[in-house]
């Protein structure tokens, strides 16, 4: 049997993840914040401090040799909390330096001192996405996840786009400009090390999922209509309880996902879609019921349950979106004009 729950030391992990976000998280109108101003400048430099980007590589390499599992509890948290993409880039980019020999690189990233965003090279025609493009480097995926790029990003290489999430910065690039002096990771090592990343994304994902449950449960046991609180109304009450269920079938996954990563007998690629999968759309559903349930006030774009849902949507799309996860779950045995279907087929 395979125990799911936090041990004392995930616990312990948790409260001092959430007490770190908390405490460098500022507070204020959403539409009156920047993604560098959102949390304190100093938030990076404190989850290195931490430990967070190096936790899992074994403590010759500068970490302290924790599982996937733990990693996970850190990033379900940074979730609830909005942490920026640039957690989750530090800990690929980490890996992946430590593994093409490139110790200063990792120690220089593993301790905040430089900050990473996360890229996507697209299907097709050449380019890609980056995520955070304001960041000194970035990690970048190929859309099969078996190389991971290390590329300093350099000014003007990147093109700014608009983005449904007001406190990340995303931009398109030129695989050619981009990619000409990269560190390059490929391999089985690569598909592991972005398949790990994908697990951590679903924990993130699930703590979106179970931060706008919360919201919502707070906000309707002290809205009243007609005397009483709105979380009474039958409509209401079925749709928190939809998002509860939500939440853990996102959790649940994850947490497998986590607890089985390179155990024999998983197929830790499939489990980490599989978790990527339902914790996204778990966090999309969950974030929309949110507005919902908060009424009119939840539709203006002050309201914090708006950056929620346009989070949720970024994150989809970091390291392949719900259809990408989908498509590397089919069977191989599964037709490719079944696949293309699948990956091309409308929104």
């Amino acid at each position: 049997m395979i125990d799911l729950l936090p041990s004392a030391e995930q616990r312990a992990i948790i409260d001092e993840a959430a007490a770190l976000l908390a405490s460098a998280r500022r507070t204020g109108p959403g539409r009156e914040l920047s993604g560098a101003s959102f949390f304190a400048s100093d938030l990076r430099a404190r989850c290195g401090a931490q430990g967070w980007f190096t936790m899992a590589l074994p403590e010759k390499l500068g970490g302290i040799g924790a599982t996937v599992a733990d990693q996970a509890v850190v990033f379900r948290e940074a979730g609830r909390a909005l942490g920026p993409v640039q957690l989750l880039g530090a800990v690929l980019a980490a890996h992946v330096a430590v593994e093409l020999g490139e110790s200063d690189l990792a120690a220089r990233i593993g301790s905040g001192e430089l900050s990473v965003g996360v890229g996507q090279l697209t299907r097709g025609p050449s380019g890609g996405m980056l995520f955070d493009p304001s960041a000194s480097w970035s990690a970048v995926v190929s859309p099969a996840g078996d190389v991971v790029h290390l590329v300093e990003v350099a000014p003007g290489s990147v093109a700014p786009v608009s983005a449904i999430d007001p406190l990340t910065d995303v931009g398109r690039f030129a695989t050619a400009a981009l990619l000409r002096d990269a560190l390059t990771l490929t391999g089985p090592v690569a598909r592991s090390l972005v398949a790990r990343t994908l697990v951590l994304a679903a924990a993130y994902q699930s703590g979106i999922a179970e931060a706008v449950r919360d919201m919502s449960v707070a906000y309707v046991k002290q809205r009243h209509q007609f005397g009483v609180p709105i979380g009474s109304f039958q409509a209401v009450k079925h749709r928190c309880a939809e998002m509860a269920v939500r939440a853990e079938a996102a959790w649940a996954q994850t947490a497998f996902a986590a607890v089985t990563a390179g155990v024999d007998g998983y197929d830790t690629g499939f489990e980490a879609a599989a978790a990527k999968y339902i914790a996204t759309t778990s966090a999309v559903e969950n974030a929309r019921d949110n507005i919902q349930n908060h009424g009119a006030i939840g539709y203006t774009t002050e309201h914090e349950a708006h950056l929620y849902l346009g989070r949720a949507h970024l994150f989809d799309h970091l390291l392949g979106d719900t259809r990408a996860q989908l498509a590397s779950m089919i069977p191989e045995r599964t037709s490719t004009a079944a696949r293309l279907e699948l990956e091309n087929a409308d929104d």
